[in-house]
C-alpha cells in the first residue's frame, strides 16, 4: 500500500478547506438574496412596539377577498397577519411579480428542494401556491426561533406579544438564520446574558453580532417591520369585533400540481 506523501495530505486539507469556503460562501449568499429580493414600500417610522393592544386601530380596513385562501393554505398562523403582510408586500394584489406574499428567489427554490416541487416565478401568482410556500416559509421561522432561543420570551410563538411579531416579520424580511440573521444576533446577546430581545435590539447589536448588513443598516427594514406589526394589531381587532377566525388551517394535502413535481 503507497503511503500518501505530506504534499498530497497537505494538497487534500487545501482542498477540503477550500470546499468549505466554498459552502460558506454560497450560504451567505443566499443569506444576502433573502433580504435583497424584498422590496420594501415607503412608510413613515413608527414608534417601538407595545403589547398588542384591543383598542380600535387607526389603519384603513384591509381587503378580505383573498380571506378564504389565506385560511385554507395558512398553516394555523393569524388570518390577520397574512393579510397585514400581504397588504405591505403587495397591496394585496396576487398579480404581484412576487405573489400575494411576497416569495422571493430563495424561499421558492428552498421549498422546491424540500418538497420536490418544481415552481417557477410565474406559479406565484396562484394565491394557493404563494400562500402555501409564504406560510410554510413563515413556519419555519417559528421552529427555528423556539428550538435555538428558547430562552427568550420575545422568540416564542405568542401572537399576543408585538414584540415576537415584529421579530418574525424581520426574520421574514432580512433574514432569520442561526448564521448571518435574527438568530446569530440573537444568540451574540444571549451570551451576553440578555434574553428580553427586542426588533430594536436585533437591529442595534447586529453589526456587533457579525450579522448581514440588512440587519443593521437598512433602517426602512426595520420601520417596515414595524408597519406590518401595527397593521397586524388593527386587523386582529376588527377581525375580533366582526367574529372571524384568528387562526388558520392547514391544507388537507400538499398544493402540488402533478406537472411541478419531480418523480
Amino acid at each position: 500500500m503507497t503511503k500518501a506523501s505530506p504534499v498530497m495530505w497537505l494538497l487534500g486539507g487545501a482542498g477540503a478547506v477550500w470546499a468549505a469556503s466554498r459552502w460558506r460562501d454560497r450560504k451567505a449568499a443566499r443569506d444576502d438574496a433573502w433580504a435583497a429580493d424584498h422590496d420594501e414600500d415607503e412608510i413613515e417610522p413608527v414608534r417601538e412596539a407595545a403589547p398588542v393592544e384591543t383598542r380600535p386601530g387607526t389603519t384603513r380596513a384591509l381587503s378580505r377577498r383573498y380571506d378564504g385562501e389565506l385560511v385554507a393554505y395558512g398553516q394555523g398562523l393569524p388570518l390577520p397577519y397574512l393579510r397585514a403582510l400581504a397588504a405591505r408586500e403587495s397591496g394585496l394584489r396576487a398579480d404581484d411579480p412576487k405573489g400575494l406574499i411576497n416569495v422571493v428567489r430563495v424561499v421558492r427554490e428552498d421549498y422546491n428542494a424540500r418538497h420536490g416541487t418544481r415552481y417557477q416565478p410565474k406559479d406565484l401568482t396562484s394565491p394557493a401556491i404563494n400562500i402555501t410556500i409564504a406560510a410554510e416559509t413563515l413556519r419555519r421561522i417559528v421552529d427555528s426561533y423556539a428550538r435555538h432561543h428558547p430562552d427568550v420570551p420575545n422568540l416564542q410563538e405568542d401572537w399576543s406579544n408585538r414584540h415576537f411579531v415584529e421579530l418574525l416579520t424581520f426574520g421574514w424580511n432580512a433574514g432569520y438564520s442561526e448564521r448571518a440573521g435574527v438568530g446569530r444576533v440573537a444568540r451574540y446577546l444571549e451570551q451576553l446574558g440578555q434574553t428580553d430581545i427586542t426588533l430594536a435590539d436585533i437591529a442595534k447589536n447586529a453589526h456587533a453580532a457579525g450579522a448581514s448588513h440588512w440587519l443593521w443598516a437598512h433602517p426602512k427594514k426595520v420601520a417596515w417591520t414595524r408597519s406590518v406589526a401595527r397593521l397586524y394589531v388593527d386587523e386582529r381587532v376588527r377581525d375580533h369585533a366582526a367574529g372571524l377566525p384568528v387562526a388558520t388551517a392547514p391544507p388537507p394535502a400538499p398544493v402540488s400540481d402533478p406537472a411541478q413535481v419531480g418523480g
